[in-house]
């Protein structure tokens, strides 16, 4: 059998009789892959999805087996970039620029980097059997595709059928999103606060910021809250929430008073007063104890973060006649 080249390359760019089988929609998150497998002369499309801000590159892998790595000086690998129509399944014709061809080496497994921004992979080590695209695919010029394409005569039937396993998956840069969301107590949303990040202060208070992958430490203080330390993880190209709940700082309220005595704060008796404290807002409050016919009532005020003891003693009187 043999097999004829669908591809021809006319001065102003390549005419393409492309037959698409499969698509891979890269999701930009460093975990992703997926493989597809393709024939001679079969495409897959690629896809970019999702937010790109992160993606370096893309790392495609094709693995032969045995009996095609006997025949890898007859195929080559292509990419294509730029088409001019959007692309579905089946056979079409469109145009695009190849971004990328090369014989198939001698070896079962072949790396292609393909960076998606200026410069971005010319450090990254690749594996043994590695290329590099020369220039970036830049986003808006995606989808791409990808083909096995015949480049000898005589390649045997028992080949032509076999299939090419292509495994895709992101490059992602070591940053991901910290969306941070701080709840405030009613009423105390303007209360200012200090954010540090890894012992870093960080001064303007975004909602969501880049920041490295890894471990990270939190650190809220302020006068009118307790500070909060928190630990969160920041995964490559994914966003973490990290919700913070601040707590005003309260005043405690103690209350030492003779057996049997009501107790009463701003009005409202205070049950089992002797075995408990209680919260106090900041500002000016009044109790009152009654003993039997007995009663006392005082004013006083609050501070943040103050306690307060209060004790009552009722004078006894003895008169000599």
């Amino acid at each position: 059998m043999v097999i004829t080249l669908l591809i021809t390359v006319p001065a102003a760019g390549e005419k393409i009789r492309a037959l698409i089988v499969d698509e891979v929609h890269v999701q930009t998150e460093s975990e992703y892959k997926k493989t597809v497998d393709i024939c001679l002369e079969e495409m897959a499309a690629v896809y970019i999805e999702g937010d790109s801000r992160f993606l370096m590159g893309l790392k495609i892998e094709l693995l032969l087996s045995n009996q095609l790595k006997k025949y890898f000086d007859s195929f080559g690998l292509a990419i294509y970039k730029k088409l001019s129509q959007p692309l579905k399944k089946g056979i079409q014709t469109l145009t695009g620029e190849r971004a990328f061809f090369h014989h198939l080496p001698h070896l079962n497994r072949i790396y292609i980097a393909i960076p998606v921004v200026e410069d971005e992979l010319n450090g990254s080590p690749l594996p043994v059997g590695s290329f590099r695209l020369d220039k970036p695919v830049y986003t808006d010029e995606f989808p791409i595709l990808i083909s096995i394409i015949p480049i000898m005569k005589g390649i045997p039937n028992s080949v032509i059928d076999k299939r090419f396993f292509l495994t895709v998956s992101p490059i992602i840069e070591k940053k991901g999103l910290l969306e941070l969301f701080i709840q405030h107590p009613s009423g105390s949303e303007d209360e200012p606060i200090e954010l540090f990040i890894d012992d870093q202060l960080i001064e303007n208070l975004i909602a969501i910021r880049e920041i490295e992958s890894g471990i990270h430490h939190l650190r809220v203080k302020s006068s009118a809250f307790k500070e909060v330390n928190a630990t969160f993880t920041i995964e490559s190209g994914k966003t973490n929430r990290v919700e913070i709940l601040l707590e005003a700082i309260a005043s405690l309220l103690f209350i030492e008073a003779p057996q049997g005595a009501e107790v009463y704060l701003d009005g409202e008796k205070l049950v089992d007063y002797s075995n408990r404290n209680f919260r106090l807002d900041e500002g000016d409050h009044i109790v009152r104890i009654k003993v039997g016919d007995y009663s006392l009532s005082k004013r006083f005020s609050t501070k943040k973060g103050k306690n307060y003891h209060l004790s009552c003693i009722f004078d006894i009187l003895i008169n000599e006649d």
